[in-house]
């Protein structure tokens, strides 16, 4: 039984789809998930903001509900992050067949696959950068003042989406080369 190497071409290739899925993954639930920052406020409760929903929290109970009247940068936020994760899912479904049904490598794929990749790693970078510089204090009421506000999971999940967005882009770039 042979092993199959990792160090030629193929393996190129095959380290840039499993870091492209890994990417996906973790931007996926990154996305999804509400834990993208925590405030904790003046009045004791406690804020959970993601990009879609939000969850305050007091000492008896949790209330939950869809973001609203965001702004036009928050939505351009939202809007890049779903981009993004429409071109990750859709360099996935490239490489998958790549990697999986075709025999013969295409060059048309590969290259196709690293615009890809650097596309999603720009709109990733966007979302988390735009995040970052948010005042969340415009999504949360103007009675509750905050305390602290510390980046939550999901924020370090499209944070480490973005990397290795970067990092199978630079795979797939070697592959092309050496092919």
């Amino acid at each position: 039984m042979k092993i199959p190497k990792f160090s030629g071409p193929a393996g190129f290739l095959i380290l840039g789809f499993c870091l492209c899925l890994f990417s996906l993954s973790f931007f996926l639930i990154g996305f999804v998930a509400p834990f993208w920052v925590k405030v904790d406020a003046v009045t004791s409760a406690t804020y959970i903001i993601g990009l879609w929903r939000n969850c305050r929290t007091l000492a008896d109970s949790t209330i939950c509900g869809d973001l609203q009247n965001t702004n036009d940068m928050f939505v351009f936020i939202q809007t890049a992050g779903s981009f993004g994760l429409f071109v990750l899912l859709t360099m996935s479904v490239m490489l998958s067949v790549q990697v999986f049904v075709l025999k013969k490598r295409h060059r048309f794929i590969i290259i196709t696959a690293v615009s890809l990749s650097i596309i999603s790693g720009v709109l990733i970078f966007l979302t988390v950068s735009l995040f970052g510089i948010f005042k969340i204090r415009d999504l949360i009421p103007s009675v509750d003042v905050p305390e602290y506000e510390n980046f939550h999971f999901s924020f370090y999940l499209a944070v480490v989406s973005l990397v290795l967005s970067c990092a199978a882009s630079v795979l797939l770039i070697c592959d092309y080369k050496f092919a």
